[in-house]
C-alpha cells in the first residue's frame, strides 16, 4: 500500500465523498491487501494512542 495515490482534484471531499471512495477502494483490494492495509493503518495509529494515553496521565499528576 507504499503506492498511495492521491485522488484527482475533481474528487469532492465531503465526508460522504470520502467515504465512498474508501469503501470503492476496499472492494477492489484481495483480502491480503486489506489486511496488509489494516497492518499499515494500525502500525500509524497505535503510537498516537501511547502518546494521547501518556498526555492524559500527565495531565492527572498536574491536577493532583
Amino acid at each position: 500500500m507504499a503506492d498511495r495515490h492521491h485522488p484527482p482534484t475533481s474528487f469532492g471531499w465531503s465526508h460522504a465523498d470520502t467515504r465512498r471512495r474508501q469503501v470503492r477502494a476496499g472492494v477492489r483490494m484481495t483480502p491480503a491487501e486489506r489486511l496488509a492495509w489494516l497492518e499499515e493503518m494500525l502500525d500509524e495509529l497505535l503510537p498516537l494512542v501511547g502518546r494521547a494515553r501518556a498526555v492524559e496521565r500527565e495531565r492527572e499528576k498536574t491536577s493532583d
